[in-house]
């Protein structure tokens, strides 16, 4: 029994049941200062016994080092293709890319097929449907995807299993070389043979060249056994002289492109062509006589230099006035002498030919105009007063109806004293001895070189 109750006891000790003694609280880790916990107040104690607890001495924080790795450099973009079968001729291909921002590829069904654009989605996939072309044997063609911003590429292969019916398209010659002459037939045709060779219709057949100086023409389709002379028509006129590469493509819906390259040697062998310069009279040039030299220089420019021909247009229409035969000397001043006719305006030019070519013009016209009749009499000479060494003189204008009154010419004791360099009717005679008696008359000359009359004749002393 004493044991019993002994346990008992021990236990209600262990468990609080006899005395209760004061929860010390636990102190949690901090940062910064660490404030002394304040003892319970007497009040807050359940026992009257309890004794205060003291708060516990904060250890140090233990010190914790970080270390920053180095950012990994990102993946280089990579793609991988397959393909999808939808039917025998037509797949899917399917393109996958990795480590990659944009979104736009393109894919390729076979080689030289032109690039398709594809938009890819947000896990960067995208696809192509091709479209292939059955034959009497199986095919293989090669897939290629490929990024439009940056230099990743993959491919795959899809097979085309063999078939009983088949579309070919032969096109004779398969490849073509020649020389076309600039100067001479312009365009020239060229023609292919296209042949449906095999046992089934060919649609949608369309021929095309990468030059705009070639045009085709073509077929819209072949029966089976069926041809067609497609011809592609070649310019030169316009090219340089050299070789040039073309490439000409007939397309049909069953077979896709099939190419021709094209080498065109281009030649002129055009001789060269004559020129002309014009030299007198000077376009705008008045003339007094209906009968006028033309001067001019012709140039052979390598060529053979074979004729000349003088054109006017004094009679209302451009006519070949004369011709000046071979013979002439490359670089030398020709003349042909032809008649204008008074009181007119002539427009001329010349033509000079090479032989085997045409004639070739000076680059403008001239224009000469004729005036055969010289100027009225001045009238009215007279005095205006002297010195010891000078006579001033006056007189009335004489009139031109044609080319008008380029200047006067003074004559003294029977010479020509001065011509003026303007139409003015008064002049000083200078340079004359004192006390001497002299006689003068003047005389008017127009633009086409026509002298007139004398005027009256005064006699004068200088003082």
């Amino acid at each position: 029994m004493k044991k019993l109750f002994a346990l008992v006891c021990l236990s209600l000790l262990l468990f609080g049941c006899i005395g209760e003694e004061e929860e010390t609280p636990t102190l949690q880790p901090t940062i910064g200062p660490v404030i002394p916990l304040a003892s319970p107040s007497p009040q807050a104690n359940a026992s009257a016994n309890a004794t205060p607890s003291v708060a516990p001495t904060a250890t140090a924080e233990p010190t914790i080092e970080a270390t920053i790795a180095p950012s990994p450099s990102p993946a280089a973009a990579s793609c991988t293709a397959t393909v999808q079968s939808l039917s025998e001729t037509s797949k899917r291909a399917i393109v996958q890319f990795e480590n990659f921002a944009y979104s736009q590829a393109e894919v390729q069904c076979f080689v030289n097929d032109s690039w398709h654009s594809i938009e890819l989605d947000l896990n960067f996939q995208g696809y192509y449907d091709c479209e292939y072309v059955q034959n009497a044997t199986a095919k293989t063609y090669t897939v290629t995807a490929r990024s439009t911003s940056l230099s990743t590429e993959c491919e795959t292969t899809v097979t085309i299993e063999a078939t009983d019916d088949t579309y070919v398209l032969e096109i004779t010659p398969a490849t073509d070389s020649f020389t076309i002459d600039k100067s001479g037939v312009n365009p020239l045709t060229r023609y292919y043979y296209l042949n449906n060779t095999g046992n089934q219709p060919l649609a949608g057949i369309a021929c095309y060249a990468n030059y705009n100086w070639i045009t085709p023409t073509c077929v819209a389709s072949l029966a089976i056994n069926g041809s067609y002379n497609s011809s592609f028509s070649f310019n030169a006129s316009n090219l340089g002289t050299g070789v040039h590469y073309a490439t000409l493509t007939v397309w049909a819906d069953e077979v896709g492109n099939q190419t021709i390259p094209v080498t065109i040697t281009v030649e002129d062998t055009a001789p060269a062509t004559a020129s002309v310069s014009l030299n007198a009279p000077i376009t705008g040039k008045w003339v007094n006589s209906p009968t006028v030299a033309f001067k001019f220089t012709p140039q052979s420019n390598g060529g053979t230099l074979e004729s000349c021909q003088l054109w006017s247009d004094d009679s209302g229409a451009w006519i070949v006035e004369s011709t000046l035969a071979a013979g002439l000397v490359s670089g030398s001043i020709a003349t042909i002498s032809d008649s204008c006719a008074n009181g007119n305006d002539c427009a001329w030019n010349v033509a000079c030919k090479n032989a085997g070519t045409g004639y070739t013009f000076a680059a403008a016209n001239w224009f000469v105009s004729v005036d055969a009749v010289a100027p009225t009499t001045p009238a009215n000479l007279a005095n205006g007063g002297v010195t010891p060494s000078t006579i001033l003189i006056s007189w009335d204008s004489a009139t031109d109806a044609r080319s008008g009154i380029a200047n006067y010419s003074i004559y003294v004791g029977g010479s020509l004293n001065h011509t003026t360099i303007s139409p003015s009717n008064t002049y000083t005679i200078e340079g004359l001895a004192s006390g001497t008696p002299y006689s003068i008359y003047v005389k008017a000359t127009d633009l086409a070189s026509n002298e007139g009359g004398a005027s009256n004749t005064i006699v004068v002393s200088t003082a």
